[in-house]
């Protein structure tokens, strides 16, 4: 079949039937044979529409085939059941502004002769079984404003060259294989509108997509992405909707994605590794009620989520990973974040029914040797239940002489070391017997300070982030717990 219509076409376009249509039509030959090659390349006796196909009737009247001033400016053959190849000879259309083979069963590679259509307004590859990389010759296509490559099995980098599409207004590539993209993405800033959900991308985000100021859509979910979310996407403030879910991004939430991105309407984060921010305040005035927040399957704790559940109407936060019990010489703490007050900590000791409720303390100290967890509830963020980690707590063994001396000295100095108020919000004042050095740490056991003490004084913890410290008098051990709330 496909000898015969080569031996027909040849007959007709150079006999004097191709003479007479040219006449009549003025239908450039080079076209004409590129026709003929797509056909017999993408078995088109199969095709489902082919009216006029390779026949005497006017190739204007071929089915899909748009011609203006002698040469084939639109070429739509979408969902027609062409398979098979594309032919090199496609790149002859140079004349072509829309190619439109969307939905059928091409195979093969993307003929780099592609970047001879540099009148190219519109490529669609779309649905397709395309294989192999897209060739740097895409680059040439300086008029493209739209381009489809989306559920093809395409791979490989996206091209350098791909920052030369400087009229792009959108790209869909979602659904390939694709594996990175190049820093010249950065230089499409008419681009409106990117989608590359479900590629093989890795490494770190390009910083250089925070270039591309008319970017309204940006989807890079369903990759292997790591590293952590650029600072210079705070300038992309058009953005409309960010979609980084599902990959493997660790470190902070950016506070600008909330503050400075006012047109954001859809934020999806969840399933990835990004962790805690001491930077939030639920107080924080609303700026876009309406924001879609999906952020759940993180490492998060109550700093960002009590933010997030009070300014938003509609967040999806829930389940977050567990969270560290710390150890301490006296007993365990547990760091969830938010503020301290709204915080309920419910501990529990494996393998007994026993459990102990606490609110706005984080630390807790067992009576009995064993492995405890807990659970933590904030009542901003309630709709979110941070699991710890379970971890083996042994009394400490005092000696008998060890604790007579304690009790002699608990006696005398029982009045002696005096930490308030409790809490304190930006002064702590301190009263002991003579003079001691006295330490202060954090519920982790860091050590924050380091001061001696003359019967008294006062210490600035203004700058101290909310939670609960411990203040030791070197001189006998004791030790104060004090809260700190601005």
């Amino acid at each position: 079949m496909k000898v015969s219509s080569i031996l027909y076409c040849a007959l007709f376009l150079f006999g004097t039937g191709i003479f007479n249509l040219t006449k009549a039509q003025a239908v450039n030959v080079d076209d004409s044979l590129a026709l003929v090659d797509l056909y017999n390349s993408t078995n088109g006796p199969a095709w489902t529409y082919h009216a006029n196909w390779l026949t005497e009737k006017p190739v204007s009247t071929w089915s899909g085939v748009t011609i203006t001033d002698t040469r084939i400016t639109s070429l739509d053959l979408e969902f027609n059941n062409l398979t098979g190849p594309i032919p090199s000879s496609i790149g002859n259309l140079t004349k072509l502004n829309y190619l439109e083979l969307q939905g059928n069963g091409l195979s093969g590679s993307i003929p780099s002769s592609i970047g001879k259509l540099v009148n190219l307004v519109a490529l669609e590859l779309q649905v397709n079984q395309l294989n192999g990389s897209i060739p740097s010759s895409i680059g040439k296509l300086s008029k493209l404003t739209g381009l489809n490559l989306a559920f093809n099995q395409l791979s490989g980098s996206l091209p350098y060259s791909f920052g030369n599409l400087l009229n792009l207004s959108y790209a869909e590539l979602e659904y390939n294989q694709i594996s990175t993209l190049p820093s010249s993405i950065g230089k499409l800033v008419n681009l409106n509108y990117l989608e590359l959900v479900g590629n093989k991308l890795s490494g770190s985000i390009p910083s250089s997509i925070g270039k591309m100021l008319s970017l309204s859509y940006l989807n890079l979910s369903y990759n292997h992405l790591s590293g952590s979310i650029p600072s210079s996407f705070s300038k992309l403030a058009n953005l409309g909707s960010l979609d980084l879910s599902n990959n493997q991004l660790t470190g902070e939430v950016p506070m600008y994605l909330f503050l400075k991105l006012l047109n954001l309407h859809t934020l999806y984060l969840m399933n990835n590794q990004l962790t805690k921010s001491n930077n939030y305040k639920y107080t924080q005035t609303p700026k876009h009620l309406d924001l879609r927040i999906s952020i759940y399957n993180n490492d998060l704790n109550f700093n960002l989520l009590e933010f997030i559940a009070y300014n938003y109407s509609r967040p999806n936060y829930a389940p977050q990973a567990s969270i560290h019990i710390h150890q301490l010489s006296n007993g365990l703490s547990v760091d969830a974040g938010g503020t301290l007050k709204n915080n309920t900590y419910k501990w529990f000791k494996v393998g007994s029914t026993w459990s102990k409720t606490i609110s706005g303390d984080s630390t807790f100290q067992p009576q009995k040797s064993g492995k405890y967890y807990a659970q933590v509830t904030n009542s901003i963020a309630w709709d979110l239940t941070l699991n710890t980690d379970t971890v083996s707590y042994k009394i400490p063994v005092i000696q008998s002489e060890q604790l007579t001396t304690m009790n002699d000295n608990a006696k005398v100095q029982s009045n002696l070391f005096r930490v308030y108020p409790n809490p304190a919000s930006s002064i702590v004042h301190i009263q002991l017997s003579g003079t001691a050095v006295v330490t202060i740490t954090n519920s982790a056991g860091q050590v924050i300070l380091v001061k001696t003490i003359n019967n008294s004084s006062d210490i600035d913890v203004s700058s101290f982030t909310n939670g609960i410290y411990y203040i030791q008098n070197g001189s006998n051990g004791q030790i104060q717990k004090f809260v700190v709330l601005h």
